[in-house]
């Protein structure tokens, strides 16, 4: 609902018309306007990008094995948990990847790519 105020700025920068001095007010009613364009081509911008969610769009992602999948277990992908099943058993810790989904359920593969961050000495940055 506040957004809908926001929008509704160069209405409201009206007011000033009738409180302050006309060179002033056509100031800040100048700066009101050019405000308000700034934030409707945001709002154009936004609006025409393409939708993101879904769960098309968890196919191909990177997840981590909470537990032991073998045939059904748990996947952390983001900050989300996900029930998975895998064709051969994956252990728990083990990298994967999503390769379909059907409702709740993640199909997963192990992601061979994926490679584990190796702890560095302190105070050195491996460069």
């Amino acid at each position: 609902m506040w957004c809908h105020l926001l929008l509704a700025m160069p209405l409201l920068g009206l007011v000033f018309f009738g409180v302050l001095p006309l060179p002033v007010a056509a100031a800040v009613y100048g700066v009101t306007v050019l405000a308000s364009l700034g934030v409707y081509a945001a709002v154009y911008r936004a609006m025409r990008l393409p939708v993101k969610g879904g769960p098309e769009e968890l196919i191909g992602r990177r997840g981590i094995a909470v537990e032991e999948i073998n045939p059904y277990g748990q996947i952390r992908v983001g900050r989300e948990v996900w029930r998975a099943t895998a064709r051969t058993p994956i252990p728990a810790g083990t990298a994967v990847r999503i390769t379909e989904l059907a409702g709740v359920t993640a199909t997963v593969e192990r992601d061979e790519t994926f490679i584990k961050p190796q702890a560095c000495e302190r105070g050195h940055s491996g460069f």
